[in-house]
């Protein structure tokens, strides 16, 4: 099971609003045991926790809808669009498999577009029809459901670390320094795209993980 180390835990003071937001984001995350559910009663058995990229887009779906109220309560995002934009957009992995972000240079990116095009020389038509667009329009977003959708995704890769389990992971593969970047190029990115409430969100992550002396 996730569990998200809440600043109660670990005996600091958080005032209301974000004693809200970490229980919201407490309860997100809970949504996402399910990836931890194995089908036909079998167990995965790791040192560290992972996740699949089904997984990871799993989890953007559910983070889309926790934040469309958030975002866009008019609901004028185009859902389906959404959803075809975040299935498709890591497609490409299944020939290269998954390059942890702060590690990705400009050739890991060529290298994935080409993989795109072997995926969909491979799969079934509905998404050798689209799935090349839908990457180049996740990738290069300006409509608001692919700004929107590239904003779940960079959301949903800090929650998954923001866990117990997801900590112990994440300190294995990144330095202090370089978690410290990263939030510093999220906070940078989700700005540019336009979402002040999941930008909320990511400050009062980064502060309750300062608190907790898990980030300088």
């Amino acid at each position: 099971m996730n569990t998200l180390v809440t600043p109660e835990r670990a005996g600091v003071e958080i005032d209301s609003r974000e004693a809200l937001i970490l229980n919201e984001v407490n309860k997100l995350i809970y949504t996402y045991g399910l990836n931890r559910v194995i089908r036909y009663e079998q167990k995965r058995e790791e040192v560290h926790q992972t996740q699949s990229v089904a997984e990871h887009v799993t989890n953007i779906i559910i983070c889309a809808y926790h934040f469309r109220d958030i975002e866009d309560p008019d609901h004028k995002i185009d859902f389906d669009t959404l959803v075809r934009l975040v299935v498709m957009h890591d497609m490409g992995e299944i020939e290269t498999g998954d390059i942890v972000t702060n590690k990705k240079t400009q050739v890991h990116f060529e290298l994935e577009a080409e993989a795109i095009k072997q995926v969909s020389e491979k799969s079934p038509d509905f998404i050798k029809r689209e799935i090349e667009s839908n990457f180049h329009r996740f990738e290069n977003p300006t409509t608001l459901e692919e700004r929107f959708a590239k904003a779940m995704d960079k959301f949903e890769g800090l929650s998954f670390w923001f866990t117990d389990e997801g900590i112990r992971m994440i300190k294995t593969i990144s330095s202090n320094e370089v978690i410290t970047k990263y939030f510093e190029r999220l906070e940078h990115s989700i700005e540019k795209l336009g979402f002040p409430g999941v930008l909320e969100y990511i400050r009062v992550m980064k502060k309750d993980l300062i608190k907790r002396g898990l980030l300088a």
